[in-house]
């Protein structure tokens, strides 16, 4: 486990006991990332004294005399310049203490929060370094997570429940009860404006309300099937639904409720396993990810227009098994590949549906998180890691062991931001 932010600058401080502080130590000298951490927050430390030594000692009793002989206009307007000094002088604080890139005292940095589905536990990851922040335990099989900024929460599924944390302190504070198991592989889709958050169960899709006291099911979509991938159109309109055993999409318009379904056109699977969803950036096309019924087993990809019929497939590549499929910021879609020991990230390009690089393929992956920009992450739920690729230039620029008994399941990313202390 490595060490957090408080602990590093405890160490710095002298504020830990001798064993706490030979024990950090030692991960520290073997640890690239904490040591670059601990150097940065040296770094601001040298910055903030430097700042601070830079201004003259403040001469209180003769502020005080100019203070008692000073008319009231003039008292007013020495009172506003102080604030505004005050002010420029915590901005400046705080733009040293930022200035690392990775949160420090006043700046809580970017997370990757991650189910640990073998574990029982959310995982925090800086999201720019891959250091471990913190973890906290929540037991019950901790599957699909998706982040709402509109009401700053956290909503998880478990083994047969679902529930609202605050995203900060990572503390439950509302829960939802399902009537049965949940699917390990049931995705959510989340619709934070609305206030809505969608959840695969036997027979359709239920939608929880999001700004009562406690969750509860707001709406239920009948669909007379078993569907396990979900997404929503970027404006909202439209629930998309896959079922994998009948390769059927379904797409629900949440306005009148009224469903409809595109047959794919191709013999079932032979398993649940092997359905994914994207929907396209503009809202008027669905790509459905499907393992096909055939010898080989081959992954193949539709386009499906919103309101209309697919397209025909396109087969992928026969590499490694797929795992997830990701819309990218750019537009372009990326598939997990692995087949337990390698297998890498495949780049789609969306127009043409033809593969458009494949990046470490010597490393399998089973989840993937996109993040800003050219940022994706991978997660490994057999072989424990986290992955942070740059899509732009193919690059891996950092990997995370979580250790052994641990498996990352599902991740969300949270942004962070400006803690002030007033």
């Amino acid at each position: 486990m490595h060490p957090n932010l408080r602990q590093l600058a405890a160490y710095l401080d002298g504020a830990l006991d001798p064993a706490a502080r030979a024990a950090l130590r030692a991960h520290v000298l073997a640890c690239a990332d904490c040591a670059a951490s601990l150097e940065r927050l040296r770094a601001d430390a040298r910055q903030i004294a430097a700042a601070l030594s830079a201004a003259p000692p403040p001469d209180v009793r003769a502020a005080v005399r100019a203070r008692l002989g000073r008319p009231r206009f003039g008292a007013w307007l020495g009172q506003g310049l102080a604030l505004a000094g005050a002010a420029l002088a915590l901005l400046l604080f705080a733009v040293l203490l930022g200035a690392g890139g990775a949160g420090t005292a006043l700046r809580a940095p970017d997370r990757l929060l991650i189910s640990d589905r073998r574990g029982g536990q959310l995982v925090a990851l800086d999201a720019a370094s891959g250091a471990v922040l913190s973890a906290i335990k929540l037991g019950d099989q901790p599957g699909a997570i998706a982040y709402d900024p509109v009401r700053g929460r956290l909503y998880l599924a478990l083994r047969q429940s679902l529930v609202a944390l605050d995203a900060r302190s990572l503390q439950p504070v509302a829960r939802w009860l399902a009537p049965r198991p949940l699917d390990a592989g049931a995705s959510l889709a989340l619709d934070a404006r609305r206030a809505r958050l969608y959840l695969a169960q036997p027979g359709g899709v239920v939608a929880l309300a999001l700004d009562a006291p406690e969750l509860g099911v707001a709406a239920r979509y009948d669909l007379g099937a078993e569907v396990g991938a979900l997404a929503l159109t970027p404006g909202g309109a439209t629930l998309l639904a896959l079922d994998p055993r009948a390769a059927r999409l379904w797409q629900v318009d949440l306005g009148s409720a009224a469903a409809s379904s595109a047959d794919l056109g191709v013999p079932a699977p032979s398993s649940a396993r092997g359905g994914w969803l994207a929907a396209s950036p503009d809202g008027r096309a669905a790509y459905a990810l499907l393992t096909l019924a055939d010898e080989a087993g081959r992954p193949a990809l539709w386009r499906v227009a919103v309101g209309g019929p697919a397209e025909r497939p396109a087969p992928l590549a026969a590499l490694q098994p797929p795992w997830d499929l990701a819309l990218l910021a750019d537009g372009r879609l990326a598939i997990a590949r692995g087949n337990g020991a390698v297998g890498g990230v495949e780049l789609v390009d969306p127009a043409t549906l033809r593969s458009a690089g494949l990046l470490d393929p010597e490393r399998d992956q089973h989840h993937l998180v996109a993040g800003a920009g050219a940022s994706l992450y991978g997660l490994n739920f057999m072989h424990n890691t986290v992955t942070r690729y740059d899509t732009a230039s193919g690059a891996v620029l950092w990997r995370a062991d979580l250790g052994a008994g641990q498996q990352p399941w599902d991740a969300a990313l949270v942004p962070g931001g400006w803690r002030w202390p007033f």
